[in-house]
Formats: C-alpha cells, structure tokens, sequence
C-alpha cells in the first residue's frame, strides 16, 4: 500500500537502519533484502499516530487482501468467543511512502494473438478514428532505438494519452496518441474521468475489448518492452501494445473516485519475497 505522510516515517527509519538488520537475504533475481525489526513502544506508538489520520492505497495485491477479509469473515462467523483481538483481524502490509526514490513503478505491456485477418484489416482505419498515429520503421541503419520511441510515447503521454504498438504492420512501430479526454459515451459507464482517460483504461476498453474483442483471459502481460517486441518478431504474437508507466497521481485519482484500475496496470519493483515475516493465525 501507498502513503504520503511528507516525511515523517521517514525520519524514524533513517535512524532505525543504521543498526545492524536482524535478518539478510537474497532472492535468486539477485536483489537483496535487509530486515530490521521495531520494538520500542514509543518509537511503535509514533508510527501509529502518523499512520492513523493517513488513507492508504492498495497498490498491489488486492486479490490478497480480498481473501484476507473473506477468511476473517468465515472465523468470525465460526468463532462463539469472537473478541476482535484474534490475529485472523489483522492482515500484513507493505507500506511504501509515495515520494520514496526507491519506489519503481513499472508498466505491464500486452500481447496479443489468434486475431482474426478479416479484424486485422480494419483495425487501423478503426484506431485513425480515435488516435493520430506516428509510425516508424525499425531494423534499419536509421531506424529509432526502442528507447527513444519509449521516450517519444512518454513525452506524448504527460499531456494526453499515448500507446505504443508493434505488429499491425511488418517492421513497423506505431504511436497512438491524442490530446482530447475520451468522450463519456465510449467507455463503461459512471466511469470517472480520472478512470477514462488512463492509457491501460482506453486500451483495455476501447482497443483490445472494442476493436479486437479480447478481454484479460485472452492476454499475456509482459513488464519488459524489448521482450514484448521479440515475441511478436519471432510469430509467436501477432501484435503487442505498450503502455507508458502509471503515475502515483493517476492512482491516487482513480482510488479517490471510489474505482478500481484495470487488472494489471501496474508492475512494482523490486518485489517482496513471500515468506520474509509471517503472521501466525493460530
């Protein structure tokens, strides 16, 4: 989960790390992980009255958090001496302040196939409609770079919304991007503002559900833009849609409207490793 308390955790840990960490690990990724553990009352009950007035953001894994509440409900249905003290009340959380440096927020990219030719042929005429498109020709002497076409749709992306999409042509890269907020009418409706107009929103509803009629089970999701390209190169997807990285803001937004973002908007990294602290239940 995601919160903003303009620095006042921080300044607690800042302290608290320059002890030696009570564990060290390292995954297989390569990333390591140090552990250190709070456990003098005053410094526990100063982050409780930091966090107490503070809205957190689930950012990830709110499948987990779902179950969690859902566990929690059949205990206490099954429980005569329920007391509200009991650990299956209480779930763990990652908390990451909004301006840490260290937060990364990845974007996830998807790929497509099994489209049929006769939806092929129309989809650029259907994607004009919505989108002005700029189109580049890779695996040439002059052709861009896979980072500067990135570049390209994050600059178009700070004022509007810009997509990127490889395979609807040979060789060919394609920005789609536009300015104007996405007409009410075109997206689900009683959907927010902040909601419609977000680049994994307009791609989900009106591309891949609308133009292509594929929905999340027909996906596969991929964090790395080079990997996405490969795939499509080498046949085993016709087409692959990148996306521009969420901000905090437009997640913040969305949360705030009383919404849920698209499955999969987001990637954070590096992630926890399952089993760094348990809870016992019992």
């Amino acid at each position: 989960a995601l919160y903003n308390d303009n620095g006042k955790v921080s300044s607690i840990m800042s302290d608290l790390v320059k002890r030696q960490p009570g564990a060290i690990a390292s995954a297989d990724s390569g990333e390591s992980h140090k552990l250190w553990t709070i456990t003098e009352p005053e410094q526990v009950a100063s982050l409780q009255s930091i966090f107490k007035p503070l809205s957190l953001y689930i950012a990830d894994g709110h499948h987990r958090y779902e179950t969690a509440l859902t566990y929690r409900d059949e205990r206490r249905h099954s429980l005569p001496g329920f007391t509200g003290k009991e650990a299956f009340n209480f779930v763990m959380m990652t908390l990451v302040n909004t301006a840490d440096p260290g937060l990364l927020i990845l974007p996830v990219h998807r790929l497509v196939r099994g489209v049929a030719p006769a939806t092929l042929s129309t989809l650029k005429k259907q994607l004009k409609d919505l989108f002005k498109i700029e189109e580049y020709t890779l695996g040439t002497e002059n052709s861009p770079r896979l980072e500067q076409l990135l570049e390209a749709m994050s600059k178009w992306g700070k004022s509007g919304i810009a997509i990127g999409l490889y395979g609807l042509k040979p060789k060919t890269f394609m920005i789609l991007h536009r300015n104007e907020n996405v007409p009410v009418e075109l997206m689900p409706p009683h959907t927010s503002p902040a909601y419609r107009n977000l680049e994994v929103s307009v791609l989900r509803h009106l591309v891949l559900e609308g133009m292509l009629g594929r929905g999340e089970a027909d996906l596969t999701y991929t964090s790395q833009a080079a990997e996405a390209l490969g795939r499509v190169a080498s046949g085993e997807y016709q087409m692959a849609f990148l996306l521009n990285p969420l901000g905090v803001d437009k997640l913040q937004a969305v949360a705030d409207a009383g919404e849920r973002l698209p499955g999969k908007s987001t990637y954070f990294y590096p992630k926890l490793p399952t089993g760094l602290v348990i809870n016992p239940l019992d």
